[in-house]
């Protein structure tokens, strides 16, 4: 039996940012990082399709996805840990999307200044 598959249909970036910025952290509570989110999405045009962003209280970190059209991004954070985790995935499928990921995965290590990041790469 013959497998189709398409080149390059998708990519999905894994990230961990360790030693973040605690002030940055404590700046992106639940509308901040949800808005800061939305925004990116519409610089790079990926069709957001809904959303749902969650703030864990006693200044807890925040947990959210945004649901694509081409897929998903979803964000975890912990002020307690300086640690925020990413997960990013968009096909390919009628557009090439891959560098829209790699601005959006840049412009949030920006935003919460993590002295490491682990970035993990999987094409698809």
């Amino acid at each position: 039996m013959t497998q189709n598959v398409l080149p390059t249909t998708g990519i999905h970036l894994l990230g961990n940012l360790l030693d973040c910025d605690r002030q940055q952290l404590a700046h992106y509570r639940q509308p901040e990082l949800q808005r800061l989110i939305s925004d990116l999405l519409r610089e790079t045009a990926l069709q957001e399709l809904g959303s749902y962003y969650y703030q864990f209280e006693g200044g807890g970190g925040v947990t959210g996805v945004s649901v694509l059209a081409e897929s998903h991004i979803a964000i975890h954070t912990w002020p307690e840990l300086s640690y925020v985790t990413l997960d990013i995935y968009v096909c390919n499928y009628q557009t090439h999307n891959t560098h829209k990921v790699g601005y959006i995965f840049d412009k949030l290590v920006q935003a919460f200044r993590p002295k490491n990041v682990v970035r993990n790469e999987v094409v698809r």
